[in-house]
């Protein structure tokens, strides 16, 4: 389906700021968009079932609405959302984390109202699963780990031995991911799902080798399955749930290329990004995750290239020029790029110290290393909090004593955390009760304006 606003050819010089709506706060991934469009000079409103979420506590949100949760009441979500573009003229309506999941079903209905850049539904669906992303690598001949996609209990066996990860189908925050080191592990853990009734045949599960090799992940902008951004870090250290908690921005062509690959293929409208392992004396990749999504992006703000803005001009309908690695972004890069900026998360570091009962006095190690710059955190900047950005401090500053207190509440911290943002195939079923006919009522009621 082609998008309902024509594409037009970028302006010269910046357009002015522009009213822009981000459908969640609570994630990592808006406060990163905040750092990338805000000091833009963009107006920023965004909506979240939690009061004191994130992306409260920042100087570049102009209004905070609170709105049902899009996992567990998609159609009040959705109704919701009509009702805030009713009530103000936004330019761009910016899915920063899986709502695009829900909005791809209805990208017609909301974007001839509002500007909004995300792909067909049935492209996403080709992704957005584990084993549906291994089944779609396979068809392109992309590399990626030895795999099988199980339904039964008897078919989780691992393609070439131990060790290995056996993956649900649909899981986000590193949920739903177990990682098996012999055949004890594998029978305790089908054991368990079997007892949760995993396997009545509607399920599946990605049995997979690990990959080799660097982890890295290249995040990316399309505009009708052109490749017009496109950014890549290497992990130099993991956190909470095995996501990134230090990066380093890098440069690996080979992945541009099966990118545009993926995204031709695809007719990829938005964000997408992809995880994968390389191996550096090769080069060779192994990709081992897909997200149609635009991620945690001020690595990529402060090497160079602001993908949240590129993703802003896409959703505008202007027409932006096919990616070159080597161009800078000269619309929107701030005037101190590097390319390969190092970032951090502290926040992620202390929680994954916490969950592990390393103590107190391991926090305050953590804690001093970051201030003093060293170790992993030479040279690099703070990903969450900035101090253009002074509010951003105090989130961070209430973990950090939560967890100085009792360090075992990390564990209601982040299984909170994952909780609100999980996408589980019960969610997608929810997904689908939803009509565009549903939709398109919403926008026609005539119901007070939201303030």
């Amino acid at each position: 389906m082609l998008e309902t606003r024509p594409e037009r050819p970028v302006a010269p010089g910046r357009a002015g700021p522009l009213n822009i709506l981000l459908t969640e706060g609570s994630s990592t991934s808006a406060r990163h968009a905040l750092y990338a469009l805000g000091p833009l000079g963009h107006r920023i409103d965004f909506c979240d079932p939690q009061h004191w979420c994130m992306a409260r506590f920042s100087r570049y949100v102009r209004k905070a609405f609170r709105c049902p949760s899009f996992l567990h009441d998609p159609a009040d979500y959705l109704q919701f959302l009509a009702d805030r573009l009713r009530a103000e003229p936004y330019d761009v309506l910016l899915p920063v984390h899986d709502q695009v999941n829900l909005l791809a079903r209805f990208r017609e209905q909301f974007g001839r109202r509002v500007g909004l850049a995300v792909p067909e539904i049935a492209a996403v669906a080709q992704l957005q699963g584990k084993a549906d992303f291994a089944r779609l690598l396979e068809e392109l001949g992309l590399p990626q780990p030895a795999m099988r996609i199980a339904r039964t209990r008897e078919a989780c066996v691992p393609p070439r031995g131990f060790p290995c990860y056996v993956k649900r189908n649909y899981s986000t925050a590193s949920t739903g991911v177990w990682f098996v080191e012999d055949q004890v592990q594998l029978d305790d853990l089908l054991d368990r799902l079997q007892r949760e009734g995993a396997f009545n045949g509607r399920h599946e599960f990605l049995v997979q080798q690990p990959a080799t090799g660097q982890f890295c992940v290249v995040q990316s902008v399309f505009q009708r399955g052109r490749l017009v951004g496109a950014h890549s870090y290497r992990v130099r250290r993991r956190g909470i749930g095995e996501s990134p908690q230090a990066r380093e921005g890098d440069r690996h062509p080979v992945v541009h290329e099966h990118l545009r690959k993926l995204g031709a293929h695809l007719g990829w409208h938005g964000a997408l990004h992809l995880e994968y392992f390389l191996h550096g004396e090769t080069s060779e990749v192994q990709y081992v995750e897909a997200n149609p999504r635009i991620g945690e992006t001020l690595n990529a703000t402060l090497s160079g290239m602001n993908l949240c803005e590129r993703l802003v001009r896409v959703s505008l309908g202007e027409r932006l020029p096919d990616f070159d690695a080597g161009s800078p972004d000269e619309n929107s890069a701030p005037m101190d790029a590097r390319p390969s900026a190092r970032t951090h998360s502290l926040t992620s570091a202390l929680l994954e110290i916490a969950r592990t009962r390393q103590g107190r006095a391991a926090l305050l190690r953590e804690m001093w290393q970051a201030v003093r710059g060293r170790g992993v955190y030479a040279a690099s900047e703070e990903e969450l909090a900035r101090f253009d950005d002074c509010r951003s401090f105090l989130p961070m500053i209430y973990v950090y004593a939560q967890l100085l207190a009792a360090p075992g509440r990390a564990d209601r911290i982040v299984d909170q955390a994952v909780r609100n943002v999980t996408l589980s195939e019960e969610a997608l079923q929810r997904f689908d009760e939803i009509s565009a006919q549903d939709v398109e009522r919403w926008f026609a009621q005539r119901k007070p304006a939201l303030t």
